[in-house]
């Protein structure tokens, strides 16, 4: 298994937060960044190449991304534009395979979002135009799509809540190469069960952990709750033989070497069977 961090892509625009993160990150072992990958694949060609400069300098991959669109891409209203969308898709997963991504998780959670003005069944008949849609491309550049089910507040609800349903989608359209992330969070945040994670084995492409309660860097002096939480959740990753990579998607708090060492150990005690 490979373990990861999210962390914005804005190190390669001075962010000193990022930066410092991205280079505690490395130095703690973590295999890899997942970061915004629709914004790297859209910038300059200079700051694209000073973002796998950084990569390469502190000797960390880019394995996953987040973010298979732009914030502003159109996906279930009445202006989205399938081929637009084709043609996006394309840009960010030739870079994410460029890159070396394995993985591309499909979170935009605004514009996955179903007003109350908007038809239910028609919103969802678009989401499944956009996993068709995409499903090919990601297949040309040997990617997966994680959807990611997301908790969110507001007007509104979002499509996809779910692994099940992120399985069920890709299946109603015939996407092979289209799944869904487990992300505890996000997860406790559903109210779900994690019987989701184990019913839907197949279909679980990705993981993102986080403490439930304030979606910090998981700890092993954290509650006793949240220590419970973990080890049910690498115990269904380890019963549907989920072999891929696991990104921590979290405050980190104060970022210090030693504390993402510490957070690094507890999940591959957690993840990885003993020899």
């Amino acid at each position: 298994m490979k373990f990861g961090y999210c962390i914005g892509y804005d190190f390669v625009e001075g962010n000193e937060k990022s930066m410092a993160l991205l280079e505690a990150a490395a130095k703690s072992g973590f295999d890899y960044i997942e970061t915004q990958i629709a914004t790297v694949a859209n910038l300059e060609k200079d700051k694209y190449d000073k973002f796998k400069q950084i990569l390469k300098d502190n000797e960390i991959g880019c394995y996953a991304g987040m973010q298979l669109f732009l914030p502003d891409m159109q996906l279930i209203t009445d202006d989205m534009d399938i081929e637009l969308i084709k043609v996006e898709a394309e840009k960010t997963l030739n870079v994410a395979a460029e890159l070396g991504n394995k993985v591309v998780v499909l979170g935009n959670g605004g514009q996955r979002r179903v007003r109350p003005n908007m038809d239910h069944n028609i919103s969802y008949e678009r989401l499944q135009k956009v996993v068709e849609a995409v499903d090919p491309i990601a297949g040309k550049y040997d990617v997966k799509i994680a959807i990611e089910p997301l908790s969110f507040s507001g007007e509104g609800y979002l499509l996809i809540n779910s692994v099940g349903e992120a399985g069920a989608i890709a299946d109603s359209v015939s996407a092979e190469n289209v799944g869904g992330v487990c992300d505890l969070f996000h997860h406790r945040g559903l109210g779900e069960s994690l019987k989701d994670m184990t019913n839907n084995g197949e279909k679980v492409f990705h993981l993102h952990i986080a403490k439930p309660n304030g979606r910090t860097m998981p700890m092993p002096d954290d509650d006793e709750f949240s220590r419970r939480d973990y080890v049910k959740f690498a115990g269904r990753a380890k019963q549907i033989g989920y072999e891929g990579m696991v990104s921590i998607d979290a405050d980190p708090g104060e970022i210090t070497v030693e504390r993402l060492t510490t957070s690094l150990e507890l999940l591959k005690r957690l993840f990885v069977p003993p020899a």
